[in-house]
């Protein structure tokens, strides 16, 4: 345990360029705001919508390359081979996992503050819409974590730059009216106010992320080079 927790806090310290997933919030966050719903007053809540959804199209290929980044840092340094090759490594995957979590939520919060604050968009009011910038996007993280183990980094990249139209001509038009069957390419349904039926949507996307995980760590345990 000990061993993975050093190597997270390593790949923080000496890969920045983790950072570059908030800083690309900061700047979409700041290009919106700036340059659409500060101009346009008119359609703020039109350009408000619009930026949630083209970054739920950009989502799977952020995760995807949050996780490249760790895997091409731990493939450069040989020294990490002792935690690599720990016989049980569910809790360096679940490291893995968490540092993407941790790494995509400090950006998402940007969007979040930056939209609520400069923006004006009340977090209540839009209740769905933040639930779906912060939980939603966690399915994706064991898929494409497994995607770097069983084959490689480059190929998680494909796959979620593959994504990107997808998810922009499809999920994105269809919002909320196939999370039940397709939970990994559909928005919660946008609405103005709070709606208890969201709830079962987010257990749902909570049981299903959590599923992926454990399935994820008992393949990495006793098939991933075994």
């Amino acid at each position: 345990m000990a061993k993975e927790m050093k190597l997270t806090l390593f790949k923080l310290k000496y890969k920045p360029l983790l950072m570059l997933i908030p800083l690309f919030f900061v700047c979409y966050t700041a290009y919106f705001i700036k340059f659409k719903i500060t101009y346009f007053p008119q359609k703020a809540d039109f350009w408000f919508k619009s930026s949630e959804l083209l970054l739920n199209a950009l989502i799977p290929f952020l995760i995807s390359l949050i996780t490249a980044i760790q895997f091409s840092f731990e493939e450069q340094r040989r020294n990490l081979n002792p935690v690599l090759g720990l016989p049980k490594r569910d809790t360096w995957v679940s490291n893995v996992s968490i540092l993407t979590a941790m790494v995509y939520l400090e950006g998402a919060l940007v969007f979040g503050v930056g939209m609520a604050w400069f923006g004006k968009f009340d977090y209540w009011d839009n209740i769905e819409i933040w639930l779906n910038l912060y939980g939603q996007p966690l399915i994706w993280i064991p898929i494409f974590t497994w995607i770097g183990i069983a084959f490689n980094y480059r190929t998680g990249l494909i796959v979620g730059a593959v994504l990107i139209p997808f998810m922009l001509n499809v999920a994105s038009q269809s919002q909320g009216s196939g999370w039940r069957c397709l939970p990994w390419f559909y928005n919660f349904t946008v609405e103005k106010s709070p709606d208890p039926s969201i709830m079962p949507a987010v257990l749902s996307l909570a049981g299903i992320t959590l599923l992926e995980q454990l399935v994820l760590n008992y393949y990495v345990n006793h098939f991933w080079e075994r």
